[in-house]
């Protein structure tokens, strides 16, 4: 586990004018991003995308939601994973948009493909 948090460390990207104001995009590394979900007791939510793939950007105004549903309980993370090879074979990402749920430094769930927001908030809810 810490090799695989030790490899996020340099794979969260930021990303800006893309969504609304209320979802976080960390700027620091996944160690931190990890100390400050553990600190607010918040999970993370991440969603590993290409920009060139069409689900990917369905997913945009989905993120939306679900961050306008969940408020400030979630933190949710965008990772392009063709600018990080690391992390795709790390967590044998074979498909995008690959969505992960992250508590206290584990994967709770992972799935492929596009889904509402209200599934996710529902799954979001399983780990709290």
């Amino acid at each position: 586990m810490k090799k695989s948090l030790a490899l996020l460390y340099f794979f969260i990207l930021t990303v800006g004018g893309v969504f609304a104001q209320g979802i976080e995009f960390f700027h620091g590394t996944y160690e931190e991003v990890l100390q400050k979900a553990r600190a607010e007791g918040k999970q993370i939510f991440v969603d590993v995308y290409t920009s060139w793939c069409g689900p990917c950007k369905m997913m945009h105004p989905i993120l939306d939601k679900l961050k306008e549903n969940v408020g400030d309980a979630v933190s949710i993370l965008k990772i392009d994973v063709d600018k990080n090879q690391e992390l795709s074979a790390q967590y044998r990402i074979q498909s995008v948009p690959t969505l992960m749920i992250f508590k206290d430094g584990e994967i709770k769930w992972r799935s492929a493909g596009v889904h509402q927001a209200d599934a996710l908030e529902s799954k979001l809810k399983e780990f709290m």
